[in-house]
């Protein structure tokens, strides 16, 4: 983000009275969904404070909301907690559900009011911005405690930037592999997780070959002053923008628009106690919201496509966000870019609007469908958890990306596409990965050699080896492909000093090779000793809870048939579950199994809420119930 306010390149102003009417519909339509945002924020706090998520077959509220409403957990979690925070606070939530103060406002007022100081943060906050408001607490904490000097907490700004690499086709395979493993073994998917996990364990081991070469931190240096000059200048322009703010008068067409948006989004019933009755509740209420956020993406796109919030005097679109619509700008963006896409593929949209599937479910599919796939993949959604959906477009973008094809007009993986790609991805985890990137893409087994089934066939010449040829190294006629990732500007900083040093060591080969080559000799170096029961089970799990809509990893054993039923030990009887799902879910009767294992039919919740036979869902039991999300 450009911070600056007069930047280079700044787009001409568009015509005053349409940047104006764009403005105040989206401030007017992001204040008056804070009622409707509320209001699940109710029903979510009542789900997990009852239990019912549970009751409903669901390990926790996060992978409720992703299933039943196509939320992220994060913002599931935060709306539920707000809401309860509020239940206190009666001036504040009163002013959050009229559209007087914004989602961000009211959340800071949430954590730090109190039944005493509510009514005077409020009167502050009508007249102050978020980052007054933030600076004007932290100066109060200061002045109670005496000890501690005033300090403002800097808003979250992720600095992001493109690391671009030209790489052999077998290392842009080797870095998917690796990329899938590290997902596997923590749960983050990320480009930032895998580049900071070889980084580490590549730096670790430059250290150990070459203790006498000093490590050069002068990149990290630079870009370190460089981003506090940045911060600094944004600073200043968000104040000096504050002290235009605060010598406008209020807009009597903005408003008179939240007034209008707000009654449009009155009358919200109560939520029921029934678990349910509640979830027809949440995800009826989550349709509508869900279409106000397909309208402030189509609004945000356009505003953000003339540079309009530089025009109307914003020093960043991060203040635009906080201070004008009362929201993060991560979740102006996320809108925007499913906005964006669904131009290409307006069926995404149709579905969203319709509530035939959720925000996840839809930014998943419009990730990889273009005109010619996407009635393949919604058809494919309506056949899937989102826990499956997310498996199966990350498993076409794993093959795209090592094959250097692009992202969009991908199809839905056959079933020996994807078998072939989860069947690597357990190769990941029990080790034998090396051996199939020894053999160049061929796996061994009963049958002899043998491709991996939809995911090409390496170069027979690619090594993991450690000749100092590089790992991936010595190769004629691979081909090459662009691998672009995207990090965080620290660790992009942090990958230009280890590969400097790399450089400066004498080492061999390109750096992506010698990254992937250490980190898989330091983690697949294997302990017959140290491995536990049921471990095959586990990794044929793929250190993931079996249930279709949970993605937790404290694996537990259990048996389909139990063993007090004459169950016995055989791998189709076993399958691998979280404590929660174990324990709580299915042995208290709100999760189903039934056997084989390869096959497992569940149905979630006492009442059938849920049925999936092995990777396909059934329809939910009531029509009128499958409002959101797949």
């Amino acid at each position: 983000m450009n911070a600056r306010p007069h930047p280079r390149g700044r787009r001409s102003a568009p015509p005053e009275g349409w940047l104006a009417a764009v403005d105040r519909d989206l401030a007017a339509l992001t204040r008056g969904a804070s009622a409707l945002r509320l209001a699940l924020g109710d029903g979510l706090a009542l789900l997990r404070r009852t239990g019912g998520g549970a009751d409903l077959g669901f390990p926790d509220l996060g992978a409720y909301a992703r299933e039943r409403l196509g939320r992220r957990r994060r913002w599931a979690e935060d709306t539920a907690r707000v809401a309860e925070q509020l239940a206190g606070l009666p001036r504040t939530r009163a002013a959050l559900a009229a559209g007087d103060v914004g989602w961000s406002m009211a959340e800071l007022l949430a954590r730090e009011a109190t039944a005493e100081t509510e009514a005077t943060l409020l009167a502050t906050a009508r007249t102050e911005t978020v980052r007054g408001m933030r600076a004007h607490l932290a100066a109060a904490k200061a002045d109670a405690t005496a000890d501690e000097p005033p300090a403002t907490t800097p808003e979250p700004d992720d600095e992001r930037r493109t690391l671009q690499l030209s790489v052999d086709r077998v290392t842009a395979w080797a870095y998917e592999l690796t990329r899938r493993f590290v997902a596997a073994q923590t749960g983050a998917a990320s480009d930032d997780a895998v580049i900071e996990a070889l980084l580490a364990e590549g730096l670790v081991t430059l250290q150990l070959r070459h203790p006498a070469l000093k490590r050069g931190l002068s990149a990290s240096a630079r870009a370190a002053a460089w981003d506090q000059r940045r911060e600094l200048e944004r600073r200043l322009a968000e104040l000096a923008a504050e002290d235009r703010f605060h010598r406008h008068a209020p807009d009597p067409g903005l408003i008179a628009a939240v007034a209008d948006a707000v009654a449009a989004a009155a009358e919200v019933a109560p939520p029921p106690r029934d678990p349910v009755a509640l979830d027809a509740h949440l995800r009826a209420l989550n349709t509508r919201l869900q279409r106000r956020d397909g309208r402030l993406g189509e609004l945000a796109r356009r505003l953000w496509g003339a540079d309009g919030w530089r025009h109307l005097g914003y020093a960043s679109p991060t203040q635009y966000c906080h201070e004008r619509l009362g929201c993060s700008l991560a979740a102006v963006k996320a809108r925007m870019t499913l906005d964006r896409r669904c131009a290409l593929v307006p069926e995404v949209a149709s579905a969203l609007d319709a509530g035939a599937i959720g925000f996840e479910a839809a930014r998943l599919v419009s990730r990889v469908a273009d005109p010619d796939t996407v009635r393949a993949w919604l058809d494919r959604a309506a056949q899937r958890t989102v826990k499956h959906l997310q498996e199966e477009v990350e498993a076409v973008e794993t093959i795209a990306r090592a094959e250097g094809a692009g992202p969009c007009g991908l199809a839905p993986p056959d079933e020996e596409t994807l078998g072939g790609y989860l069947d690597l991805e357990r190769a990941m985890l029990d080790g034998t990965v090396a051996e199939l990137l020894a053999r160049g893409g061929q796996m061994s087994g009963e049958r002899g050699p043998q491709s991996t089934p939809g995911l090409g066939t390496l170069p027979a010449s690619s090594q993991m080896s450690g000749d100092g040829e590089g790992a991936l190294g010595a190769r004629r006629g691979a081909g090459r492909v662009a691998l672009r990732l995207r990090l965080g500007a620290d660790l992009v900083a942090f990958w230009r000093d280890v590969e400097a040093w790399f450089r400066a060591a004498g080492e061999a080969g390109e750096f992506l090779d010698y990254l992937i080559r250490v980190f898989w000799h330091e983690w697949l170096a294997q302990d017959p000793s140290a491995r536990v029961a049921y471990q095959d089970v586990y990794e044929r799990e793929r250190f993931r809870c079996a249930s279709p809509v949970c993605s937790n990893r404290d694996l537990t054993p259990h048996h389909l048939v139990f063993r007090s039923r004459g169950g016995g030990e055989e791998r189709s009887n076993l399958i691998g579950l979280c404590v929660t799902c174990h324990l709580e879910l299915l042995h208290q009767g709100r999760l189903r199994a039934a056997p084989p294992a390869g096959e497992v039919r569940w149905t979630l919740g006492r009442a059938g809420l849920l049925t999936v036979h092995g990777r396909t869902r059934a329809a939910d039991p009531e029509p009128q119930g499958r409002a959101v999300g797949r």
